[in-house]
């Protein structure tokens, strides 16, 4: 059954906050998700969906700015990711939920079209920063990928392109989205230094956020296409 989830009380949406559709084949999993969602006044739940086959329904009679899918949603096996990204009529964008982030998740996601992987541990923190940033038309990958990416891609024999140890700090920091400013101060190197090593970066990977990143991988054969 899709049934539209209640705001907490006194806690009304604001004026065009982003809709979203939550896909959860474990109840438990959807409330939970519900009501971390429910500590924000500027997000509202519209829908939910227990299969895949109530998400599309849902997709098309709700319109959700934002899709949060559990990737064992009973029938998503058979419509794939990518049915739920391109459903008639859609303007929505997908967040994925895996129990454990893998390699071979990550490749069926970025094939299917999703816009976010986020792993099932992660904190609100970064559940709400996934949101965000899918919100605001960018990607997402969950930090501890992200982390493993640039290991992998930094000490990868055929790597396109090897980074110092530095650059490797400094990527990581901006895949979690820190200001150069952040950066300098966290790491105690002049702003300007962050700088360079940001075009550094830029010209070595032709990485400028978090998605092309993990493109980069691809190219580089860590991850298969």
């Amino acid at each position: 059954m899709i049934a539209r989830s209640e705001n907490p009380p006194g806690e009304e949406p604001g004026r065009g906050a982003p809709r979203i559709l939550l896909a959860f084949g474990h109840a438990i999993h959807r409330t939970g998700v519900r009501e971390l969602i429910g500590r924000r006044p500027d997000l509202e739940v519209v829908a939910e969906a227990a299969t895949a086959e109530e998400a599309l329904e849902a997709m098309a009679r709700t319109r959700p700015d934002l899709a949060i899918v559990e990737s064992e949603l009973p029938g998503l096996a058979a419509a794939e990711p990518r049915h739920l990204v391109a459903a008639p009529g859609a303007h929505h964008r997908v967040l994925l939920l895996v129990p454990r982030l893998s390699e071979d998740q990550l490749r069926k996601a970025l094939r299917s079209g999703v816009a976010g992987v986020l792993s099932r541990s992660s904190d609100s923190a970064e559940l709400f920063d996934a949101i965000d940033a899918l919100c605001a038309g960018r990607s997402f990958v969950s930090r501890s990928l992200t982390q493993a990416l640039i290991h992998a891609l930094a000490h990868a024999p055929d790597a396109p392109a090897q980074l110092t140890k530095r650059e490797i700090e400094v990527l990581q920091l901006i895949a979690e989205g820190l200001s150069s400013r952040e950066i300098s101060e966290r790491i105690g190197v002049a702003r300007r230094t962050v700088e360079s090593h940001r075009g550094s970066l830029m010209d070595k990977l032709g990485a400028r956020n978090t998605a092309a990143l993990v493109r980069v991988a691809i190219r580089a054969g860590l991850l298969e296409p």
